[in-house]
């Protein structure tokens, strides 16, 4: 994964050429970062926007092609590289068949739901690869388009986020430590009562 900084260094250096494989592997934060480089007038909201899509719907089909052709075996031994686990991805192919476009439109839109364990879980199904080439390309141009709204508008604010963050993580640092030692002291004190 990539933090913010890494991924604005690395847009500002390569554009458009680094857009694609890094979207393929972390697509909904750099969709936010890009939606703020066309906001700054540095990408052109179009082509980022079809290349957003296409790497994030190829990155998809990936996934249900390892479930698809290469099934239980080939999640027991690659799986590992790919945050699979066999046994979950075996019980979501249980529910394809009457929940499928429900299971996509969560795994796809849910932040750190097993999204890859879904998509593979698709293909273990042997779900309608057209429905699931439906449904994906439909969320993806909608999220896609909301993700980079939201760097549009909002992309330049993240610095000053970060700084009123180090700000409440110091406040919340003193308070936990003046809790604790309040805790203690009462604690000792309790102790000593008795």
């Amino acid at each position: 994964m990539f933090t913010i900084a890494q991924a604005i260094l690395l847009l500002k250096t390569y554009g458009y050429y680094l857009i694609f494989p890094v979207a393929l592997v972390e697509g909904p934060i750099i969709a936010v970062i890009c939606g703020w480089f066309v906001a700054l007038g540095i990408l052109n909201f179009f082509v980022v926007y079809l290349l957003l899509i296409f790497a994030n719907i190829l990155g998809d089909t990936i996934y249900y092609l390892i479930g698809y052709w290469g099934g239980p075996p080939l999640i027991k031994k690659w799986g590992h590289w790919f945050k699979l686990d066999l046994e979950e991805t075996v019980k979501l192919k249980k529910h394809f068949d009457n929940h499928g476009g429900k299971i996509l439109l969560t795994a796809k839109i849910t932040p750190h739901f097993a999204s890859a364990a879904v998509l593979v879980g698709a293909g273990l199904a042997k779900y309608s690869f057209w429905s699931f080439l439906r449904y994906s390309l439909t969320i993806e141009i909608i999220k896609t388009a909301i993700l980079m709204t939201i760097g549009y508008f909002i992309g330049d604010a993240y610095q000053k986020v970060v700084v009123y963050l180090d700000y409440a993580g110091a406040v919340l640092s003193i308070a936990l430590a003046v809790a604790l030692a309040l805790g203690f002291y009462y604690w000792r004190r309790h102790r000593k009562e008795n």
